[in-house]
């Protein structure tokens, strides 16, 4: 469960669920040196234990770092 307040990696303050569903949660946080606002997803524990999921969601993280735009957001 995302706990919101928290402190992830060191640098990333959790302020607020901003979606979810059936594999994971997104939240936006903020960057705690840079100030800026950044999305954040996780999985959901049931999810993350699940190869098939987890190869999914990798997937899908190597599709949408390929996309450019001055429209779409980055992702890391």
């Amino acid at each position: 469960m995302v706990k919101l307040g928290t402190i992830v990696a060191g640098k990333y303050l959790l302020d607020r669920v901003i979606g979810h569903g059936g594999m994971g949660v997104v939240v936006q946080a903020t960057h705690l040196q840079l100030h800026q606002p950044v999305a954040i997803k996780f999985l959901l524990p049931d999810s993350a234990q699940h190869a098939d999921t987890l190869q999914r969601f990798v997937r899908e993280a190597r599709a949408a770092v390929r996309l450019r735009g001055e429209h779409v957001a980055r992702v890391l």
